[in-house]
């Protein structure tokens, strides 16, 4: 058990360092989120409530839409063991932002130590020519906001 304690804060250390190197975001010394670096994409590390989650993955599809295509937002998250009770919930459009509102739950007893995948995908349909974002929370923390431009 000890050991599961050690991998796992080990884990959250390596994430937190690799969105800390990617520039997306600067630190103080006491590792308080100072600037944001993007306006493209903002990336902040997840609350407690999320530490164990070892990756997230968020895709538009297609990459660079057009009035003609169908828009869809694909999720991955993966967590070091099974048992999470993952509510993607459902996206909301407020004027050219879309919200998606994902809740994580650890596991409540015993579960397996492997690595687990979830995934889900929002179907946004067709859009009209302009500029339009996307937000992903993770159990109430921003973890990604972009924009995306359709085009004619």
């Amino acid at each position: 058990m000890l050991a599961s304690k050690y991998f796992h804060k080990c884990v959250s250390f390596f994430l937190f360092i690799a969105i800390i190197t990617s520039g997306c975001i600067e630190v103080d010394k006491t590792g308080e989120v100072q600037k944001e670096k993007s306006d493209e994409i903002d990336l902040i590390p997840p609350g407690k409530e999320a530490i164990s989650l070892m990756d997230l993955e968020v895709k538009l599809s297609p990459e660079m839409p057009t009035i003609h295509d169908n828009v869809t937002i694909f999720i991955d998250l993966v967590y070091p063991t099974a048992g999470y009770r993952i509510d993607f919930g459902h996206v909301t459009k407020k004027e050219d932002n879309f919200v998606v509102n994902i809740t994580a739950l650890p596991p409540s007893g015993v579960s397996a130590q492997v690595i687990t995948g979830y995934s889900h995908k929002y179907d946004i349909g067709r859009l009209v020519e302009g500029w339009y974002g996307y937000e992903v929370f993770l159990n109430g923390k921003a973890v990604v906001r972009r924009k995306f431009d359709v085009v004619g």
